[in-house]
């Protein structure tokens, strides 16, 4: 029962209107919410070597009071702080790009590339983000951590430490990725020290111990012809053990496929949404964050309910429950079973005709599930979004 809202800048006092609303119109409760962009010039702002919270965010005493309220009202706050890249490099800031960032094995700063369908092939986004050295995240987590640690949030997100991971050509600290990992894995133990509650992206293994939430864990394999079927493998594994979302529902290219994938997989629902300025995200100079094409919170809003709704009725029983076993019943791959230790069970149909279960009178409908309970009978079929 658990719902991600990712708010990117927009005020703090948004963020609380948005969980007042959701939770006193349509009684949802439970949520976590990342905050992005909320300090040093929002989204593509400065580094944080220090943290000043934007003006037009209500500044400290604003993030204050959405602290407050988020421990009042059953909230976890996940303010985001990036450790893995940086935007700009200002004088005086306690950064230096020549010395803080990775190299590559020609000398030049590294920056994050990203595969363009276009030109197919990896580009340089716009603006560039570079690639900071582990030997560096360690000395601004601590610095950031400085002025951090006076909100007295509890709780973090370091997102791009559960997705990325870099080697170093840098001639005198040179790095492998394992070298890399290790650095990570200790700035992760340091971090877990100082929070009770940390969030990560996608969540590679070595996070594991130390984030207790991850976002955008991958659900889905590649989806290519010439995939069979999708095993949903770090499900079984951190079922009933971490928090965990797929991507965002209102970012997926097939919502109502994502939507039956996130039941499938015993995954809590994830929006990213933002309130004002949607347009601003759309500027050509801001390609590196142009994946958020459909954000508005106002259009959203009813598809948020109907949502979790649906998510929630299918699988709050089995929150708590490991997953035993997922097996694919049809050739094509279109059809799965998924069994809880509870005895819960269901039948997920991905294909472009209705299932019959062999030795049963179970059908389960296109784009929908069946449920059975411990004692192996139908509580609920599922006929996908209405």
């Amino acid at each position: 029962e658990v719902l991600g809202i990712d708010v990117k800048q927009n005020g703090l006092t948004i963020a609380g209107d948005i969980v007042k609303e959701l939770n006193g119109n349509h009684g949802i409760d439970n949520f976590k919410v990342k905050l992005n962009g909320w300090f040093n010039e929002g989204l593509m702002g400065n580094i944080a070597t220090s943290i000043e919270v934007e003006d037009v965010l209500g500044g400290d005493d604003g993030f204050k009071q959405l602290v407050q309220f988020s421990k009042e009202n059953n909230v976890t706050l996940f303010p985001d702080v990036e450790l893995a890249f940086a935007y700009n490099d200002e004088s005086f800031d306690g950064f230096d790009a020549e010395e803080d960032c990775v190299r590559t094995i020609d000398d030049r700063s590294a920056r994050k590339k990203i595969y363009d369908p276009v030109w197919q092939g990896f580009i340089t986004v716009t603006p560039g983000e570079a690639i900071l050295s582990p030997y560096f995240m360690k000395e601004l987590y601590n610095s950031a951590y400085e002025d951090y640690s006076e909100f007295e949030v509890g709780s973090i997100s370091v997102g791009s430490l559960g997705e990325y991971l870099s080697s170093d050509f840098n001639e005198e600290n040179p790095l492998t990725r394992e070298d890399s990992k290790e650095l990570t894995i200790q700035l992760l133990n340091d971090i877990k020290k100082n929070n009770s509650k940390i969030l990560v992206n996608a969540g590679n293994e070595y996070t594991l111990p130390y984030a207790t939430d991850i976002i955008d864990m991958p659900l889905d394999d590649s989806r290519l012809l010439i995939s069979y079927a999708t095993v949903p493998f770090m499900s079984l594994v951190l079922h009933s053990y971490k928090e965990y979302t797929g991507m965002a529902l209102n970012l997926a290219g097939d919502y109502d496929y994502y939507l039956l994938k996130t039941i499938e997989s015993g995954a809590s629902p994830y929006f990213v949404v933002a309130m004002n300025n949607i347009s601003e995200l759309k500027q050509y100079n801001y390609s590196s964050i142009e994946e958020y094409y459909s954000v508005r919170y106002k259009i959203w809003v009813e598809d948020i309910v109907a949502s979790y709704n649906d998510i929630n009725e299918a699988i709050k029983d089995v929150q708590s429950a490991t997953m035993l076993k997922h097996d694919i019943l049809t050739k094509d791959g279109k059809v799965a079973k998924v069994v809880y230790d509870n005895g819960i069970a269901f039948y997920v149909n991905y294909g472009e005709s209705a299932y019959a279960v062999e030795g049963t009178d179970i059908v389960v409908p296109v784009n929908g599930y069946v449920k059975l309970n411990a004692a192996n009978e139908v509580v609920k079929v599922w006929e996908g979004v209405k």
